[in-house]
């Protein structure tokens, strides 16, 4: 019994002696993830100092740029302050403003000499706000821009003067604003780079056919009078040889006639088909505004017109 039981006193001293080896490995585990936590605890410390730091430095600076900013001389206009109080591009559009707009509607404009009617209308939506310097932005966006558009052929571009603005709310409500303003295109150049167009080439091809084998029948009539002539003095009256150049000399003046009025139905053609310089909707434009307008402002073109009176 006392082996039986020394045997049992072993077998619980070894298992204790197992569990506290695993209980010292488990300690020094711990131990290692706490000196762990602590180091990124302190490393955590030190960028909050630092950025503490940095945001004190950045304070200090933003304080005092803005006591230079408050010491730096307002800039002044001359004349009535009163009339300038509430200019701000909540209520006005100045000049120089750009806002990127997309077309809408597409135009073929006539670069003919003699133009049958007036410059071609367009439709421009702002895509976002007019910009400004400093970081302004007009709120622009949501509103259609009409304007008219004039090809000219020595540049192969069209040229689109703003005229009209409609401001849009979300209820509804809209207020509409006469405009001065051109559009720049994708090169940064002023009017839009288009494609010639001109049809005119074939029907004055066919003119010139046309009169050319009129001149042609004409030689051959001439020549057939000549023979006839000849026959006449040698032969004497012969009704027979009256007859046939007769009817021939008819024909030839008949197609004569015939190919001079074709000729010029043709030219006719050629002068109602012009050339024309299409541009295509959905191109993304700039819109240059040149003349502060106040919203709503509806007499612009007369003050425009009264300021060019008075220079000319």
């Amino acid at each position: 019994q006392l082996e039986i039981t020394n045997e049992l006193m072993e077998d619980r001293l070894s298992s204790f002696e197992k569990n506290l080896r695993e209980l010292k490995e488990e300690n020094t585990l711990l131990e290692a993830s706490n000196q762990k936590l602590a180091d990124t605890s302190q490393t955590l410390q030190r960028h909050i100092l630092t950025l503490e730091q940095q945001k004190s430095e950045r304070s200090t600076k933003q304080q005092k740029q803005g006591i230079l900013e408050e010491k730096k001389p307002e800039l002044r206009t001359w004349g009535d302050n009163k009339a300038h109080e509430e200019r701000n591009v909540l209520f006005e559009i100045p000049a120089g403003t750009i806002v990127k707009c997309v077309l809408v509607s597409a135009a073929d404009c006539s670069v003919a000499v003699k133009k049958p009617s007036g410059p071609n209308m367009l439709l421009l939506r702002p895509l976002a706000n007019g910009k400004l310097p400093r970081n302004v932005r007009v709120p622009l966006k949501g509103s259609v821009i009409i304007g008219n558009a004039v090809g000219d052929i020595a540049s192969e571009r069209v040229y689109i003067r703003g005229e009209r603005m409609t401001l849009v709310q979300k209820n509804g409500d809209f207020i509409e604003t006469e405009i001065s303003s051109f559009v720049s295109g994708e090169d940064g150049k002023e009017g839009m780079r288009g494609v010639v167009v001109d049809r005119s080439g074939a029907i004055i091809t066919r003119a010139a056919f046309a009169a050319f084998f009129q001149g042609v029948g004409q030689g051959i009539q001439a020549t057939l009078n000549n023979q006839t002539i000849e026959k006449l003095s040698k032969v004497g009256d012969s009704s027979v040889i009256l007859d046939v150049d007769t009817y021939r000399n008819s024909g030839f003046q008949g197609a004569n006639t015939a190919l001079d009025k074709l000729a010029d139905n043709f030219i006719e053609q050629s002068k109602q088909i012009q050339p024309c310089i299409q541009i295509q909707a959905g191109r993304v434009v700039d819109v240059i505004f040149t003349k502060a307008v106040r919203i709503g402002e509806q007499d612009l073109k007369k003050k425009l017109d009264h300021e060019r009176h008075m220079r000319g």
